[in-house]
């Protein structure tokens, strides 16, 4: 609960946001967030917490630490990855998205829960969200961790449904596979084929790295770059 309320606090007050950020700049944040920091750390570890809460607090804090770009403490992120490692068979699809995402945001690379992760999303893979494929894929990217097995059923997984996935969306998901030069030419194909009447509505950020995603992958789309050139 402390924890969504400061990540609301910081997202929406630009108030709150700037009293933070000055606790950090004099070195005062981590003594006010101390016994926070503590409980949290304390219940990861004594496993007195739910999957959910796991999850939810991953995410609260990596948000908070990129919004306020601030580095929490390695031994919350630690008592953390515990907390993912215990309890990622519990996970539903929308808490395993927003671990992923969190680990990638705090730039966290343990091998052994990136493995938990990939487990948790293969099994959850067919109730996963557009917005929950797009996550993953582009955590791991972030994170640097390739995953054939997971890249590969999770095409499977979008390509009857990405008429649903937002701009921001196809182009995260064809930049993730062109980082991790995860070759993938149905999916790239798929993408293209329902950007093009959409690519007039993707921001300027996600035009370029749907080009850069599909010069990277070597994967030539005629039609799509006319679209974007008109």
């Amino acid at each position: 609960f402390c924890w969504n309320q400061i990540s609301k606090l910081v997202s929406q007050h630009q108030t709150q946001r700037d009293q933070l950020l000055l606790m950090i700049k004099k070195n005062q944040a981590r003594s006010s967030l101390q016994p926070l920091l503590d409980h949290t750390a304390s219940s990861m570890l004594e496993n007195d917490v739910k999957p959910q809460a796991v999850s939810a607090i991953c995410h609260k804090i990596a948000k908070i630490s990129k919004i306020c770009r601030w580095h929490f403490p390695q031994e919350i992120w630690r008592s953390l990855e515990l907390g993912t490692v215990r309890h990622s068979g519990s996970f539903n699809a929308q808490q395993i998205s927003n671990v992923a995402w969190a680990l990638a945001t705090a730039k966290r690379t343990t091998p052994e829960v990136w493995a938990e992760v990939e487990r948790a999303a293969m099994s959850r893979a067919d109730s996963l969200t557009s917005q929950g494929i797009s996550n993953i894929v582009w955590a791991h990217a972030t994170a640097g961790i390739s995953s054939t097995l997971l890249f590969e059923r999770l095409v499977e997984v979008a390509l009857p449904h990405l008429f649903h996935f937002k701009t921001q969306e196809l182009s995260n998901t064809v930049w993730a596979y062109a980082t991790l030069k995860h070759s993938s030419p149905q999916l790239f194909d798929g993408v293209a084929k329902v950007a093009m009447p959409r690519i007039h509505g993707f921001s300027p950020q996600a035009i370029s790295n749907t080009v850069w995603a599909y010069a990277k992958a070597g994967h030539s789309s005629p039609q799509l770059f006319d679209r974007i050139t008109e």
